[in-house]
């Protein structure tokens, strides 16, 4: 079942403040991926391991284990960059580091695996 709220973000976390809080992290996806988490198909979300995501992902207050990850609370996807492009909120469930269902779009490397639970 789809839960996929169409507007704009500001206008989003007025309506349904409650899915705005705790700690989020925001990602943007093509349509396909997007389509797939929003039936309940696709269950992790792939990053590669650089910088970039290494600073938004990885608990930098700790240096060891480099496995020690931020404890996020939720994932808002966005489907693409438009001002009203569809929106969801995720329950965040963890994060690995290994390869990734190549059916889910990975590949054979070793990515961030970040582990997606119910759509809220």
């Amino acid at each position: 079942m789809k839960k996929v709220i169409i507007g704009k973000s500001k206008g989003l976390a007025d309506a349904q403040p409650e899915l705005y809080t705790g700690r989020i992290l925001h990602l943007t996806l093509k349509k396909q991926w997007f389509d797939m988490i929003s039936e309940g198909v696709k269950k992790e979300e792939y990053r590669e391991i650089k910088d970039y995501w290494i600073k938004r992902l990885k608990d930098m207050s700790l240096q060891e284990p480099f496995h020690a990850f931020i404890p996020y609370d939720k994932i808002v996807f966005k489907n693409g960059y438009a001002k009203n492009a569809p929106t969801m909120v995720v329950q965040f469930d963890g994060i690995r580091i290994g390869k990734g269902n190549k059916d889910w779009g990975a590949d054979d490397e070793v990515r961030f695996c970040i582990k997606l639970g119910n759509i809220l």
